[in-house]
């Protein structure tokens, strides 16, 4: 069950209760949520920023391929398909037509939500064509 979320200024109290919540830079606004036993979340639990990017290709298949190794230090994914066809991926191994995640459509993208996943991603194309799979690891 999701936690509420508290507003408070820098000052600890209660930000703008009548209306939306405004800062400044000399008095900005702290976001803190509920952990549901009196803490709060860390900082460390939101996303980092990713300082580096991973660019390759994977040719377009017909059978299951691996489009990304397993990577515990993944900070996101974005997967781009030039092939007329549309890929469907999964995290795991052995994607098929009827075992997959997502489908990237032919000429489409997808960018991996949150939260992401650090495991393999197979990915198997409607058909085999001439294009690839432009991937950028973050």
């Amino acid at each position: 069950m999701a936690q509420p979320v508290t507003l408070m200024d820098v000052s600890g109290s209660p930000a703008n209760p009548y209306g939306v919540p405004t800062g400044t830079s000399a008095n900005p606004l702290v976001v803190s949520q509920s952990d549901g036993a009196g803490g709060t979340v860390a900082n460390s639990a939101l996303p980092t920023v990713a300082t580096a990017s991973i660019p390759t290709q994977v040719a377009s298949l017909a059978t299951t391929v691996q489009i990304v190794a397993a990577n515990t230090a993944r900070k996101g994914l974005l997967l781009v398909n030039t092939d007329a066809n549309a890929c469907k991926i999964k995290y795991g191994a052995t994607a098929s037509a009827t075992s997959f995640t997502a489908i990237v459509p032919a000429g489409g993208q997808w960018e991996m939500p949150l939260p992401i996943f650090t495991g393999i991603i197979h990915g198997i194309w409607d058909a085999d064509g001439s294009g690839v799979m432009a991937i950028t690891e973050l």
